[in-house]
Order: structure tokens, then C-alpha cells, then sequence
């Protein structure tokens, strides 16, 4: 009894609301931190009182009390909170960051796997494929390109590990299967025709005009069954002595847009010049007319 008497004597009357905070809102706000941080200081003996004849949220505390136990040494429970929510900030970035740097690395391996993807997809031909040289259309009106330009072309293509170029052999042989005489040039309908008999997928066909001085060569594959375009390639020449040249470039860039690498391309490129010294007819287009 005399304990109770003693309570009455040191804290305020209940029934006055002057220094009393009558929620934890209100406690919260008294003591500049959150709700949930003071709500956690009860564990800590923070002073509050709860309202026998109300539900257990009903809490109240005195300011007073607040201020002695604030002052009793648990001021520093603010500079613990600051250093956890630093703490809680510093993982949650790095968490965020890492999030972050696996989603591109997802991304990136994404894109990598659909940009190969749709490379194989795009290419025009593959290694297993097999391809047919048809014969020039020769539109200078100089018969030294007749039939050598084509002849330097299979010279330039065979450096290729990765096209398969039908055999001169077998072409005369299927020209003989279909009643054609072995001179037969290879053009049009009789070149798609050898295409279909030997299920052969691609046709290269080539083109030279005169433009002046100047000579065009076109190069195209198309594809022997639906006859649509596979690649196309064309080079331009100054002289008559630079259309092999042209010639060997136009046939390198067209092997890499049939799927050909560029690692390949390089490792088995010897210049046109140099690769087609030992045929005497080839050697003629060097010479002047």
C-alpha cells in the first residue's frame, strides 16, 4: 500500500492528458523514431503503461519517464538503429546490384544465343551443301572470257573448307545421262536441270559486261529448287587486266555471305592471281587484247 501511494506521488494523475502520450503513434513521434523501432525497445525496458480495461494496443507512456530512460544510457540505442538501417541499406544495394549484373549477364548470354542462332539460321548454305558453277554470260564480246572466268573461279572457290563445289567429272557425266553433248554449256534450265538430277542445292552463276574501259562482274547463287536469290556479290574492274582481281574479290565476299567464316575466308584466301599461274588460258586475260 505504501508502494502504491508512493507511485501516485512521483507520477502524474492519469486523469490528466499533460505529458502523457496516449498511443504508440504518439510515443513514436515523441521520441523522432518509427513506430516499429520503439515498439522493439519494449525489450529494452522503454516505459510504457497499458490501459487495464482496454485491449492490449492500448498503451500509454509519460514523458517524463521517457526522458529518464532516454537519458539512462539508452540514447545510444538511436546510434544502434542507424548503423543496422545503414547496414540493411549497404545489402540491400549490393542485393539490387547483384540482381542487377546477373539480369544483364542473362541478357547478354540471351542475346549471344539468338544472334548465333539466327546466324545459323541466315546462312545460305551449310557444309554439307553442294554447289554447281554454271557457265559466265559473257556480254564484252571478247572471247578470251569465255569459259575462263569460270574456270578461275573454281580455282578461287576449291581454297574453301567449307563449300563443296560438284565436280566437273560428274557434271559431264549427268550431261551425258540427259542426252546433252559434254560442251554443253551450263546455263539456265540445263544447269537447274543437273541440279535437280543430283539434288544439288545451290547454283553459282556469273556475268561479265563492259562498261568503256571498264568490265562489271557480277556473281549470284541462287537456290536450284525455288531458284530465289541465296547471295549476290559484284566488282568492277578498271582494265582488262584487273578482272581477275575483281573476280577474286567478288568470290571472297560472296563466300562469307553464303555462311562461309571470316576465320576461314582468311586462313584459305590466296590471291586469284597467284592461285591460277599454272593455267596458260587464265594467264592470257593478264595480257593485253
Amino acid at each position: 500500500m505504501a508502494n502504491d501511494m508512493a507511485n501516485l506521488l512521483v507520477r502524474p494523475d492519469e486523469s490528466s492528458s499533460e505529458g502523457r502520450l496516449d498511443s504508440w503513434k504518439e510515443i513514436a513521434a515523441y521520441l523522432k523514431h518509427s513506430e516499429r523501432t520503439v515498439r522493439r525497445w519494449q525489450e529494452e525496458g522503454l516505459p510504457v503503461h497499458r490501459h487495464p480495461h482496454k485491449k492490449r494496443a492500448g498503451v500509454y507512456a509519460y514523458k517524463p519517464e521517457l526522458d529518464a530512460w532516454w537519458n539512462d544510457g539508452h540514447a545510444q540505442l538511436a546510434e544502434i538503429e542507424r548503423a543496422q538501417a545503414a547496414k540493411g541499406r549497404g545489402w540491400q544495394h549490393w542485393r539490387g546490384a547483384a540482381y542487377v549484373a546477373g539480369a544483364v549477364l542473362v541478357l547478354a548470354t540471351l542475346l549471344v544465343a539468338l544472334n548465333l542462332g539466327g546466324w545459323r539460321a541466315r546462312r545460305a548454305l551449310t557444309e554439307r551443301d553442294t554447289i554447281l558453277l554454271a557457265d559466265f554470260t559473257n556480254a564484252t564480246g571478247e572471247p578470251a572470257f569465255d569459259g575462263t572466268l569460270k574456270q578461275a573461279l573454281a580455282v578461287q572457290l576449291e581454297q574453301s573448307p567449307f563449300l563443296n563445289i560438284f565436280p566437273e567429272q560428274r557434271v559431264l557425266e549427268t550431261l551425258r545421262y540427259m542426252g546433252r553433248p559434254p560442251n554443253e554449256r551450263l546455263t539456265g534450265e540445263i544447269a537447274r536441270e543437273v541440279c535437280e538430277r543430283q539434288s544439288i542445292k545451290g547454283m553459282l552463276t556469273g556475268s561479265i559486261a563492259s562498261l568503256g574501259n571498264r568490265y562489271v562482274i557480277g556473281l549470284e547463287a541462287v537456290n536450284c529448287r525455288t531458284g530465289d536469290s541465296l547471295a549476290r556479290e559484284q566488282a568492277e574492274a578498271d582494265s582488262r587486266e584487273h578482272v581477275l582481281t575483281a573476280l577474286g574479290t567478288a568470290a571472297t565476299q560472296l563466300r562469307g555471305k553464303l555462311g562461309e567464316s571470316l576465320s576461314s575466308i582468311r586462313q584459305f584466301d590466296v590471291p586469284l592471281a597467284q592461285a591460277t599461274t599454272s593455267s596458260g588460258s587464265v594467264e592470257s586475260l593478264y595480257a593485253g587484247p
